[in-house]
């Protein structure tokens, strides 16, 4: 599954370099070829960089993941190289599609966000976890999905003690504050599935005590961060609610999993129908190509909108997850919901219906399936992603088996 994830990322690459595959063969000249390979160099617009670090960071991750059983520097060497091909491809695709515009400067931001992930793809978080004594109360699946929307609220991650910027993040707040119910209900919900996931995260269940103080030092860095639109009261009020309701009614539920699905569905559906003016005697054409909406326009607002939709779409299949307990009917079942939205849209003139919310949510689920393997058994297990290293399986397992060798010693061993 994992394989197959990777190799999706890198045809994500290619289709998102080619679009909108209006190819014209002329281009393909001498001096076009020449033109690309005097193009290198670094400095481009905030939003192609943002876009084009961003985009290999999940495709380096991926590919250390999908290569484990080979040695480190193989893998390094395996994915470092299939993504430098496909990034140096697609640029030389570009040459022949005449919206794009080829330059190596691409690839070396491709190459850059690259790092990160095979750093994530190294790290050794089973050394990590058993050295803090986490191995046995944190799981991996739910802080990823939590880490999407912390990314989210804080990208670009330039922090600045700047005067001047702190005041102009504070004046959507303080002077000139609108309250949006959509933008209101979309924090309270976000920030209730982040109280969810910081529970579900937890073998104890009890971390989500800490979502007031996440939630104080999110709010608190977006003052500090550069380039973004601020604290807002859209922001604050959103997060009110959502403390309001996390320890008034969902905090002490055995499984508070219905009313933060609730939440994001209110969300979903406000976010894709506001303002509810249909128009039932024109349909609008749906677009059937996957991410036709983030191609065109400001690249960087567009990964920062894909990027919350990522997180919804996370956390919701997440949470229906945990109540049916098939990631499959989880994917038919959102899946179903975020498509419904997108046909009701093909009747407004505030939205335009595609399939790429579909697709998220679909990916969504099948991330979920395959992080939430169990390595001995292959189906999914209930603790979202946890899988002990060989070494805790087999202490485990020599411990269980401790009764019937010698009965009476279960507490025995160490």
């Amino acid at each position: 599954m994992i394989v197959a994830v990777w190799l999706a990322s890198l045809a994500t690459v290619f289709f998102l370099s080619l679009w909108p595959f209006t190819f014209d063969f002329a281009l393909a000249t001498g001096d076009s070829w020449t033109a690309l390979a005097e193009s290198w160099g670094w400095v481009t617009n905030r939003g192609d960089v943002a876009g084009n670090f961003a985009l290999f960071i999940p495709v380096g991750l991926l590919g250390m993941l999908a290569l484990k059983p080979l040695p480190r520097a193989g893998r390094v060497v395996i994915v470092a190289a299939v993504s430098f091909a496909v990034a140096v491809g697609a640029q030389a695709g570009q040459v022949i599609v005449p919206e794009r515009t080829a330059t190596m400067v691409d690839v070396v931001w491709n190459m850059a966000g690259l790092v990160p992930g095979l750093a994530l793809g190294l790290a050794p978080w089973e050394t990590i976890t058993r050295s803090l004594r986490l191995d046995q109360r944190l799981r991996l699946l739910p802080w990823l999905i939590l880490s999407v929307w912390i990314a989210y609220r804080l990208a670009p991650f330039l922090p600045s003690i700047d005067l001047q910027l702190i005041k102009d993040n504070l004046k959507p707040l303080l002077l000139h504050p609108v309250v949006a119910l959509p933008n209101v209900i979309g924090n309270m919900a976000a920030w209730l599935a982040a109280g969810y996931l910081m529970r579900a995260g937890d073998t104890e269940g009890r971390l989500d005590r800490l979502l007031p103080l996440l939630m104080a030092v999110v709010l608190g860095a977006e003052i500090l961060i550069a380039h973004r639109d601020g604290l807002s009261a859209n922001n604050v009020l959103g997060g009110l609610l959502a403390l309001g309701l996390w320890f008034g009614l969902a905090h002490g539920r055995a499984r508070p999993a219905v009313l933060v699905l609730a939440a994001l569905a209110l969300a979903v559906a406000l976010n894709g129908l506001w303002p509810f003016a249909f128009e039932g005697a024109v349909a609008a054409h749906f677009q059937w190509m996957p991410f036709s909406g983030v191609l065109g326009g400001s690249m960087w607002l567009n990964l920062l909108a894909l990027t919350e939709k990522v997180f919804f779409y996370s956390a919701a299949s997440f949470a229906l997850h945990d109540l049916i307990g098939s990631w499959r009917l989880a994917a038919g079942t959102a899946g179903t919901f975020v498509f419904g939205i997108e046909i009701l849209q093909r009747y407004q003139t505030a939205h335009v219906p595609e399939i790429t919310d579909t697709l998220l949510v679909l990916l969504a689920c099948a991330t979920g399936a395959a992080l939430s393997q169990d390595k001995t058994g292959g189906q999914p297990e209930r603790d979202y992603g946890v899988v002990l290293t060989d070494d805790l399986a087999i202490d485990k397992a020599e411990t269980e088996a401790l009764p019937s060798k010698n009965t009476g010693q279960r507490n025995a061993a160490p």
